[in-house]
């Protein structure tokens, strides 16, 4: 086989094995989010507090998980994350990019102005309806 042809393939699978990924890790997050489809419906939260490099728990997974929907309704698949409730360098990586594409200043913390932006992406999803409450957000 010449290279330029692994070279192809390889790229195909590189392409492929993220979209599973994305998929995969949504997908994931669904057995972890049972419990909040249980729950009454959250609203959007302007009390809840800022979330940042360092922070982990529910607060960054309902990020990372957002995140993920709107990269892949983007079709931005080299843009994922895994979804491990951390906010380490990946996790601020995506949210500065997140909000370079929309705008914002790309400082990597989840305010009130980022979180308004993100609540669009979950306000539609039953399944991250729970995840709101964890959010900040202007409202």
């Amino acid at each position: 086989m010449e290279a330029r042809q692994i070279a192809t393939r390889w790229g195909n699978t590189v392409r492929i094995g993220r979209r599973i990924a994305v998929r995969g890790s949504i997908l994931t997050a669904v057995a972890g989010l049972l419990i909040g489809l249980c729950a009454p419906a959250a609203t959007a939260n302007p009390n809840a507090r800022n979330i940042r490099y360092g922070d982990s728990g529910t607060a960054v997974r309902c990020v990372q998980l957002a995140l993920n929907m709107y990269f892949e309704e983007t079709r931005r698949y080299g843009h994922s994350l895994e979804v491990d409730s951390v906010f380490g360098a990946n996790t601020l990586k995506e949210v500065k990019y997140f909000q370079d594409l929309n705008g914002l200043d790309a400082d990597g913390v989840v305010g009130p102005r980022t979180g308004n932006y993100l609540d669009n992406e979950i306000s539609d999803s039953v399944l991250f309806s729970f995840c709101r409450s964890y959010i900040p957000t202007l409202r």
